[in-house]
């Protein structure tokens, strides 16, 4: 026995609807077009009016979550305001206790600041005429020139150009 298989014709494919709100109005006019028909399909008035009642509750859902989506909208921008005044204020405060105790002091350890490292940088070495002696100077490496390498060497044969019908190849390469 074969097991051949006819080919199945392919449906054409809705395509889904991709947003709630596109969602809510496709129910919303469903919805009304099923209620219009009523009076034919009897049997359906139950669904009918619990389907009404379900895109009524997703309705009012849908407001809230508007309503909270503004509110933390709002709360984010009010954060951020805060965020930098605190900023703004904080770097104040921090100028008026380093200028009451010093850059260096060891007391801004308590408000949680680092003071200025004690380290100096060394001073340059003299050589005794009070002038720093010449840096010295590194010695110049003899130039390597870069070996020659013929255009197209290491590309696809694609690449290397073009052959007319009744010419040379042609280099594709603007750089002549």
């Amino acid at each position: 026995m074969s097991t051949t298989s006819t080919p199945t014709p392919q449906t054409k494919r809705r395509r889904p609807v991709s947003t709630a709100g596109e969602r809510m109005a496709n129910w919303d006019a469903f919805s009304s077009a099923v209620k219009s028909q009523l009076a034919d399909l009897p049997q359906a008035a139950g669904d009918q009016a619990s389907f009404e009642t379900i895109v009524g509750q997703l309705k009012a859902a849908k407001g809230e979550q508007d309503a909270l989506t503004g509110k933390l909208r709002e709360s984010v921008r009010i954060q951020k305001d805060l965020t930098a005044q605190g900023r703004q204020v904080r770097n104040r405060l921090v100028g008026h206790i380093r200028s009451k105790f010093g850059l260096d002091s060891e007391a801004l350890h308590q408000f949680g600041l680092r003071p200025r490292p004690s380290a100096r940088r060394k001073p340059a070495a003299t050589d005794g005429t009070g002038q720093a002696p010449p840096a010295a100077v590194p010695a110049a490496s003899p130039e390597v020139k870069k070996p020659s390498v013929p255009r197209g060497a290491g590309r696809p044969p694609s690449f290397c150009g073009t052959r007319s019908s009744d010419g040379p190849v042609t280099d594709p390469d603007p750089r002549q």
